[in-house]
């Protein structure tokens, strides 16, 4: 008698294998679009937080001896973010522009645009509103909102 299997045997394992492997390639991908996401909110929340932290000490950068620093300001686009030293009369001097990953964008754009921490009070000014949201979207996760009160609290 002949021990061995079958070429119809060895198929069908072959495709269990591959069925098994195609599933958890997707669960893998889907699991890094999310990681990437939730990085991207880590980094937009840092950037908010280093400019508020920059207009409550008053830290001048580029600002020059005729100018006079009036507030540390995060700009969004749906691809980038931008952390500038506001100045008086010589405008904006950007210090740090950070490139979203491709699979991430901000959408829609903060309604308050840029958001503007004042020299001292590190609160942002946001005119009427109370706070500002911006909201992190990737195709594989559930969108990410960060928001920033008028009194100057990320969350």
């Amino acid at each position: 008698m002949h021990r061995g299997v079958t070429i119809v045997e060895l198929l069908v394992a072959i495709a269990v294998v591959t069925i098994v492997a195609g599933a958890g390639m997707g669960v893998s991908i889907a699991a890094g679009r999310r990681k990437t996401a939730e990085n991207t909110a880590a980094a937009i929340k840092a950037q908010l937080f280093q400019a508020r932290a920059y207009a409550l000490e008053g830290k001048i950068l580029q600002c020059t001896t005729a100018d006079k620093l009036i507030s540390w300001d995060v700009s969004f686009t749906a691809s980038s973010m931008t952390l500038s030293e506001h100045c008086k009369p010589s405008g904006l001097h950007s210090t740090k522009t950070t490139v979203l990953p491709s699979s991430v964008t901000i959408n829609p754009l903060p309604s308050v645009n840029p958001i503007a921490f004042t020299l001292l009070t590190g609160a942002p000014f946001l005119a009427a509103a109370s706070q500002v949201t911006v909201t992190v979207t990737s195709p594989a996760s559930a969108n990410i909102v960060l928001t920033v009160s008028d009194q100057g609290l990320i969350q």
